[in-house]
């Protein structure tokens, strides 16, 4: 049986999408980013499960944007499960600190006795030695350009280790909309992308990058996506 092609859709179409289903639907961007968090949970469980090793450790990457509070979200529901966590976050950018969103996540996950460990720019960030899985919430669909900085050193930590690597969305390095990539990209075993597949994720030359792709359901309303798709949403 031939494999159906998923929905795809552009960087800036999923933010229509997100921005429609505010407007429309009163389903806020903080409710999409629960419930990602908690579908991208639920995958991990699974896959942990699978491999017979249902308490990880987890190490989590979590860049300071929309996909790092997604993979935060992610990182609370696995503690509340019983698995074991390590959790590392990019500093702000400034003194104005991390934009709400992810300070809610960060301080919710604190409640949890889960402290994040802050990566400070121009360092090494920690390789993910005797993890069971790490996590990728480094970069999201929001990102373009080659990554620098400090996200660029959690891409190299995580390149460096030797375990499975799931990726939030899409693999951080990875051009969202074409599928390509300079030097620095994590080559993830599974991308959990959220919603819809973003259009790159098919490209023929990532498919060493992507890994085993699955398309999370984060809540979208199905009449919204099914009029994007009508719409030619790619």
């Amino acid at each position: 049986m031939k494999k159906l092609r998923p929905f795809t859709v552009t960087a800036a179409r999923m933010r229509e999408i997100e921005r429609r289903a505010d407007a429309e639907f009163g389903i806020s961007s903080r409710a999409l980013m629960e419930n990602a968090g908690r579908a991208v949970a639920r995958e991990i469980l699974g896959i942990l499960d699978g491999a017979g090793e249902p308490q990880g450790p987890v190490w989590v990457y979590c860049g300071r944007g929309n996909n790092g509070a997604d993979g935060l979200v992610a990182a609370r529901h696995l503690r509340e499960s019983g698995v074991r966590l390590k959790a590392f976050l990019l500093e702000p950018r400034d003194a104005g600190g991390y934009r709400a969103e992810l300070r809610e996540r960060l301080d919710a996950l604190r409640r949890l006795a889960v402290e994040p460990e802050t990566l400070r720019e121009g360092r090494e960030a920690p390789r993910p030695e005797g993890a069971k899985l790490v996590l990728d919430a480094v970069l999201g669909a929001g990102s373009s350009g080659g990554p620098t900085g400090g996200a660029r050193a959690m891409i190299a930590a995580i390149a460096a280790g030797a375990c499975p690597v799931a990726s939030v969305d899409i693999p951080s390095g990875l051009d969202p909309d074409t599928g390509d990539y300079i030097d620095a990209v994590v080559r993830a075993r599974w991308t959990l992308a959220l919603g819809a597949a973003k259009l790159g994720l098919m490209n023929p030359r990532a498919a060493d990058v992507v890994g085993e792709l699955r398309v999370l359901d984060i809540g979208l309303p199905p009449a919204l996506m099914a009029s994007m798709a009508r719409a030619g949403a790619a």
